[in-house]
């Protein structure tokens, strides 16, 4: 968990804002054990922060997730108030191309003003490894998937449920006929 919110903070500057991420370093440089109980202390803090920086961030619960894909093309990976947004949708006719949304968002402070989002530029990317990483992936996977001794892979079944469940679902509306139209 702490190696994973460095590297979102680092890597991403996503799922963790800087105030939650000097929460999780200064329990660590004060000698808190980072062990199975961290998390719970770093929950504890950052519902603390929340309250004195007047963000209205709910305690999680049993049924709290920090992921979540939405029919047809969006992704939430969340934590501590933030969360990455991941949207694709089509490139035009090109079937090999797409364009790939990427937002990173927070609960503000009660009251306070927020100015309307702007595109990051290029470099900001190109120095954000975890996206970096996830572009390059999906491009080694793009020429995998066209060999043609290619069947089938899972490379994340616990999330790759609900992409098999959208592709069905996607499928049965394709199949569908537009409403009036005949068969």
């Amino acid at each position: 968990m702490i190696a994973n919110n460095r590297a979102m903070w680092w890597g991403a500057e996503a799922m963790i804002t800087d105030w939650v991420y000097e929460i999780q370093e200064g329990l660590l440089a004060s000698g808190v054990p980072a062990d199975d109980d961290f998390g719970v202390v770093l929950m504890q803090k950052v519902l603390e922060g929340a309250a004195e920086r007047n963000i209205p961030l709910p305690a999680p619960t049993p049924k709290t997730t920090a992921w979540a894909h939405v029919f047809p093309n969006m992704t939430f990976v969340s934590a501590y108030g933030s969360s990455l947004i991941y949207r694709s949708r089509p490139d035009g006719n090109d079937p090999n191309a797409c364009i790939y949304d990427f937002w990173s968002v927070d609960i503000p402070p009660v009251g306070e003003e927020r100015p309307k989002p702007t595109q990051a530029a290029d470099e900001f990317f190109e120095r954000m490894f975890v996206v970096q990483q996830d572009k390059g992936n999906i491009e080694r996977q793009q020429v995998g998937l066209r060999t043609k001794g290619y069947l089938d892979n899972r490379l994340a079944t616990s999330y790759e449920r609900s992409i098999t469940l959208f592709h069905r679902r996607l499928d049965q509306l394709l199949a569908e006929p537009p409403a009036g139209a005949e068969r």
